[in-house]
């Protein structure tokens, strides 16, 4: 990972911990706390902005707290929170959550996409298709700001102390994988790994 990694936004991915992500979905809440973020920025090789903005990437070049959705290896969605200045490239992505409401219905979502399956709530968002899935997000929502339903990130959390963060590399990429940009609550049981 290039030494440039801007060091406010690695405050910010840590900043997400602890937070509530807070859906609407045909009239109900469903909510989680998230405990388990990864940091991408146009630096980073490994990062959909790496090398230039795009049609298909260009809401991760949005002012900090917009979704940017994408659909990973066609299969699923994958939900990043933008971290920059406009036309910065920066992006959190929701690696796990706690769920908190609505925990019925997420797990009706996931049962929709496998329906053979059965569910844990340690298991039902504990990673970034699992969360996308439990939530009901998709494309329609990439771009849009999260400080408003249907979708958004409430403005405060609880208390963590920096010894509650865990700092390590992150998980299936190809490049830069040496990079200590994935942060998790220590001891949390609804993280994707250890």
């Amino acid at each position: 990972m290039p030494a440039s990694q801007p060091a406010h936004l690695i405050e910010e991915a840590k900043g997400l911990l602890g937070r509530s992500l807070i859906r609407q979905l045909n009239g109900e809440q469903l909510a989680g706390t998230i405990v388990e973020v990864e940091l991408y920025h146009e630096q980073d090789p490994a990062s959909h902005s790496f090398k230039r903005k795009s049609d298909r990437n260009s809401a991760m070049f949005l002012p900090r707290n917009h979704a940017y959705v994408y659909r990973s290896y066609g299969i699923h969605y994958c939900l990043n929170v933008t971290a920059g200045e406009q036309d910065e490239g920066a992006a959190i992505l929701i690696r796990a959550l706690q769920p908190l409401t609505g925990i019925e219905t997420m797990a009706s979502n996931r049962l929709r996409k496998r329906p053979s399956a059965t569910w844990d709530k340690k298991m039902l968002c504990s990673g970034p298709g699992k969360t996308t899935q439990a939530l009901g997000i998709d494309l329609n929502l990439n771009s849009h700001s999260l400080d408003a339903p249907p979708l958004q990130i409430s403005s405060s959390r609880g208390v963590i102390k920096p010894n509650e963060i865990v700092t390590t590399t992150r998980i299936g990429i190809s490049q830069a994988r040496e990079a200590p940009l994935r942060f998790y609550l220590r001891g949390n049981e609804f993280i994707s790994k250890k």
